[in-house]
């Protein structure tokens, strides 16, 4: 496990989300801190919004994301959430995570 105390590299974080894909953790300023879990009420509401950010975007250049996806805020800045919308086409071939861009 790790020490939430502890600062910790991006490296660390991206093998602490390779060793736990079925967490959902943040990485900020570096420290790694897991995110908690929700509720089928909770679960209910993301599907819906996943359904209608989809099809609201069917015939745009944009694609929606589930909690699987990984926003990358800045270099120091990572979070899981429940869902994301990204208009870049260069975020659709990545692995793992997803750049906002202000």
């Amino acid at each position: 496990m790790f020490d939430p105390q502890r600062s910790y590299t991006v490296d660390d974080y991206w093998k602490m989300i390779e060793a736990f894909q079925d967490r959902k953790y943040k990485y900020i300023d570096g420290y790694i801190r897991m995110m908690t879990g929700g509720s089928l009420a909770h679960a209910q509401i993301e599907v819906n919004l996943a359904r209608l950010f989809g099809n609201a975007l069917l015939d745009s250049e944009c694609v929606t994301y589930g909690p699987g996806a990984i926003l990358r805020l800045s270099e120091d800045h990572y979070y899981c959430p429940d869902l994301s919308v990204s208009c870049d086409p260069a975020d659709w071939t990545k692995k793992l995570w997803i750049h906002q861009q202000w």
